[in-house]
């Protein structure tokens, strides 16, 4: 890109960024395969953590939190959009079906416990001490029905010493919202950039 930057785009399916209970490996794929795999198939690209950075929108949010959170020693920053913040309160929303919970009982387990390697606000408490942190870039629409998921995790996260930037905006769970928000993103990447060339 002109920016200079790699954009590596794997998918999880539906498996939420977890090593499931009964199926495929999918957090080890994303926190250990994928890096490694793709420094060997670009040559230049950085492994500096100053350089690396997690994204994500909905689900995807919540995988980038995730990595971020678990591994705050690798990744700069994270920008995650209209995210799936809080997974107890998934397993018991209103819209979710039978089909749903049998698809979460797949990738969490019969009895539904989050364990805290899964739970963003556990994860928060875990990692508040470590020597380094990323800096985080959140949003979330108005409208969006995950909109108080996002504010319970800004106040957690706000509760704690991290470097975060909220913003919401009139929006909903829609690639309008999400294109708005990653140029909002690279442009804090961009700033992020500059500052470390000075």
């Amino acid at each position: 890109s002109d920016m200079g930057i790699a954009v590596v785009m794997p998918t999880t399916h539906l498996g939420w960024y977890t090593d499931m209970a009964q199926g495929n490996r999918y957090w080890t794929f994303i926190s250990e395969e994928l890096p490694a795999k793709c420094r060997s198939f670009f040559k230049n690209m950085s492994d500096r953590r100053e350089d690396t950075f997690a994204a994500g929108l909905s689900m995807g949010g919540y995988g980038a939190l995730k990595c971020a959170l678990t591994y705050p020693e690798q990744y700069f920053g994270c920008a995650a959009f209209s995210s799936a913040c809080d997974m107890e309160r998934n397993f018991h929303e209103r819209y979710i079906d039978e089909q749903r919970q049998r698809e979460l009982q797949a990738i969490f387990g019969r009895e539904l416990q989050l364990p805290e390697k899964d739970d963003l606000f556990a994860l928060l408490k875990k990692s508040a001490d470590a020597p380094v942190k990323p800096k985080f870039f959140i949003t979330c629409g108005t409208d969006d029905m995950l909109l108080p998921q996002n504010r319970s995790f800004k106040a957690a996260m706000e509760e704690l010493p991290y470097d975060l930037t909220y913003m919401e905006w009139k929006g909903d769970h829609t690639w309008e919202f999400w294109d708005k928000s990653i140029l909002l993103a690279l442009e804090l990447l961009a700033d992020h950039r500059k500052k470390l060339s000075l």
